[in-house]
């Protein structure tokens, strides 16, 4: 097929989207490949007689060729609008709407980049992938491949599983051609079944003015907005909106926003892992103030109207704030212990997430969040879930090939009674899968594994998938039932043995990617560097099912990974992940040891991120020893600086003792004259409180029989009071304990210190 054949191909393309209110998906090839994506600018053009809006997608770090070709094969006046924008700014065009995709994948394909920008394609409309070949797309080194290249690795050891599969995938889903100029490669039409959407009716009695309700699009939208007009009665009152990616609920959430304004509700906080989360709520909301004849100004993430205000704060910084209303919008990517402490703020609050999609959430939101929710009797529950998508028709071809060829509808197996009833760690078997056989034929143990993932941590990540797929030094193990199911998720990466130009790197403040654990001690602890020529496996991901846990299961394959690892010769076993205590007690309790916390709060998890080593090998545990130390050593002194809001049930885990060390006690004659007197309670703690720290640090630094076993909540009480500094009542509240039993209990434990630590030494 040559010249005007393939142009007529392209026209009835079109003309199928168009009557099915679907999207097309165009593969080009070769050196015309900039002519193609010209042709659908054009058939878009002629097929809709109205010029499209496109956005072209490219690799920042490229020649730019690919746009300068596009440019020139273009019809003077036949695009309506032409956005260009860099891979590494595609969170930036979330929440718009575009006729006409183009994404330059010569230079760079990254999934997350994949899974954003397919979306913001409407009905009708096409996208198209320019490639030199579909071989390139296979086994081409693109950008995001070289990131996941690390010493001793090469280019040439890349797996390119996940393109093999993407490309096996373009093979099997309707909607997608294949074109090379001149021929077509792929592709078939598709019967065209006119799909019928009405308007939504507006309901008769309504809080929100009519003028909202006639902006949805979809009766989930009209219902969406009923639920949430709830929110202005008395009361504790929580709205829970979940969707697929594509239905609207970032809009119909601004609509609303607009609507409480309209109400007479002053103070709005909108909360989401990133700004870019919100960018959609914020058009709609602006829009809808204007529309009922309201102020709307908006200045960086605040819209202000009169004296009302609807403004964006990072998930942390929430915990602080007490708005009238609270929406928290893309809250899977928020870890649990956040939300329900936003639940604290507001008596009325809003959260809403994806179901599946890019970043989607599947079954997790519902088990692990919304329980609790339906458990607290006195809030008013409404639920409400949007199932039409807004910018195409429901079958959407492209949308059943996305979902499928980067798992974001993926979901763990189910179990049946008796397995969940029964099943026992000893009864499951520990598996390393051959990841070429899952990519290439074993779609359903990769669903397995990948929903187990979101299942128990919510977020789907396409960029997770390619690194497990396409990584030298990545792979997988799993826990499986007797039955076969995938039970526990575990994603591992191989690190150490770094190169003395990642060192150098390093060391001058520019880490390459890849070895987090070796080189996060490089960089914090350059005294130890013997540690980054050790052999390692760091755990990416652990994920049981939540149906399964506190069964031992996740301690069990943690177990069984660490006895491969030490048949394999390797020195350590590590992790990296957001300090919370639960997770803490739970790597602590499998023997990996603290080395590091984050300067700073993640802005998003609200958590101080923690870094544990496992030592495997004689030398590596003399080592990490050494970091824990020095670690601990640290931390003490920085508790009532940097760590003064960390809370001090984390502090307890990381500052467990390891090892067998006794830390010297330095006190003056003075100070141990004062802590004895505060001992038996003849001076105040502010009169001996220089001494009480310096116990505490000689108690905190000893490790094995020279520290002295006290319990949780005393060396809690301690850590919060002395080592923080927090006033008596402040800390007192966080323990949750009266203050003069506080006040009680840290002499007590000091008196017992002092006969452990002073008096049988004289």
């Amino acid at each position: 097929m040559r010249g005007r054949g393939l142009e007529a191909t392209i026209v009835r393309i079109l003309r199928e989207a168009r009557a099915s209110k679907h999207r097309r998906l165009i593969v080009a090839e070769g050196s015309k490949a900039e002519w193609v994506a010209a042709r659908c600018v054009d058939a878009f053009k002629a097929v809709n007689k109205s010029k499209p809006s496109v956005l072209f997608a490219y690799y920042g770090g490229g020649e730019g060729r690919s746009r300068v070709r596009f440019l020139d094969e273009l019809e003077r006046g036949s695009v309506g609008s032409l956005k260009f924008v860099p891979y590494e700014e595609t969170e930036s065009v979330m929440g718009q709407t575009f006729n006409v995709l183009v994404m330059d994948v010569s230079e760079n394909m990254r999934p997350n980049d994949l899974g954003r920008l397919v979306e913001t394609v409407s009905g009708g409309g096409v996208i198209v992938m320019l490639t030199p070949s579909l071989d390139d797309i296979v086994s081409g080194v693109k950008a995001f491949h070289r990131r996941l290249v690390v010493h001793p690795y090469r280019e040439k050891d890349l797996r390119h599983l996940f393109e093999r599969r993407l490309v096996r995938k373009l093979m099997e889903h309707e909607g997608i051609w294949i074109l090379r100029p001149p021929e077509v490669r792929y592709g078939k039409p598709l019967p065209v079944r006119t799909p019928r959407r009405l308007r939504p009716k507006v309901p008769g009695k309504t809080r929100f003015p009519k003028k909202l309700y006639r902006v949805a699009a979809t009766e989930d939208q009209v219902r969406a907005l009923q639920k949430l007009e709830t929110l202005l009665e008395g009361g504790r009152k929580v709205v829970v909106i979940t969707a697929n990616r594509g239905r609207g609920k970032s809009a119909i959430l601004g609509v609303a926003s607009a609507g409480f304004v309209r109400a007479g509700v002053r103070d709005i906080v909108v909360t989401a892992p990133s700004k870019a989360n919100v960018s959609t709520l914020f058009e709609f909301a602006a829009k809808s103030l204007r529309r009922m004849g309201l102020e709307a100004e908006v200045k960086g993430g605040t819209i202000r109207s009169g004296d009302a205000e609807i403004r964006f704060v990072s998930p942390y910084k929430t915990l602080s704030e007490r708005p009238q209303i609270l929406i928290v919008d893309e809250a899977a990517g928020i870890p649990v212990p956040m939300l329900h402490a936003m639940l604290k703020t507001s008596s009325k609050a809003v959260f809403s997430s994806t179901i599946h999609g890019y970043e989607g959430i599947g079954r997790g939101f519902g088990l692990r969040f919304m329980s609790t929710l339906r458990s607290m009797k006195k809030v008013a529950l409404e639920e409400v879930e949007l199932r039409e998508p807004i910018r195409y028709a429901p079958g959407d071809p492209i949308e059943r090939w996305l979902y499928d060829a980067l798992l974001l509808d993926a979901e763990p197996p189910e179990f049946d009674e008796e397995e969940a009833r029964s099943l026992e760690p000893e009864a499951c078997k520990y598996f390393r899968p051959d990841l070429e056989e899952w990519f290439t034929s074993r779609d359903d143990m990769l669903r397995q594994f990948i929903g187990t993932y979101v299942l128990a941590h919510y977020r789907n990540r396409p960029d997770d998938l390619a690194i497990l797929g396409d990584a030298p030094h990545h792979s997988a193990r799993v826990l499986l039932t007797p039955s076969g199911k995938v039970v526990v998720a575990l994603h591992v990466a191989d690190e150490g043995r770094v190169s003395e130009e990642d060192l150098k790197e390093t060391l001058a403040g520019r880490p390459p990617s890849g070895n987090l654990v070796p080189l996060c001690v490089v960089r914090h602890y350059p005294n130890l560097l013997e540690f980054a020529h050790l052999r390692g496996a760091r755990v990416v991901r652990i994920a049981t099912n939540p149906d399964m846990m506190r069964r031992g299961l996740g301690s069990h394959i943690l177990g069984k990974l660490c006895e491969e690892a030490e048949e394999a010769g390797l020195d350590w076993v590590g992790a990296g992940f957001g300090g919370s205590p639960e997770l803490l007690r739970f790597w602590t309790r499998n023997g990996f040891i603290p080395i590091h916390i984050s300067p700073g709060r993640n802005p998003t998890s609200g958590e101080f991120s923690v870094v544990v080593v496992k030592p495997i090998t004689r030398r590596a545990e003399e080592i990490v020893l050494k970091l824990n130390l020095e670690f601990r050593t640290r931390l003490v002194e920085a508790l009532c600086d940097p760590y003064y809001t960390l809370e001090p049930e984390v502090a307890y885990h990381l500052l467990r003792g390891w090892g067998e060390h006794e830390e010297p006690l330095s006190l003056t004659e003075s100070q141990v004259h004062r802590l004895m007197a505060y001992a038996r309670g003849t001076m105040t703690y502010e009169g001996a409180s220089d001494s009480i720290k310096g116990l505490l640090r000689k108690h905190f630094l000893s490790s094995g029989e020279h520290r002295m076993p006290l319990s949780e909540k005393a060396e809690t009480a301690l850590i919060s009071r002395c080592l923080q500094a927090r006033s008596w009542s402040t800390a007192a509240k966080g323990l949750r304990l009266p203050r003069y039993k506080l006040i009680d209990l840290v002499r007590d434990t000091v008196r017992s210190m002092v006969e452990f630590y002073i008096q049988p030494r004289g």
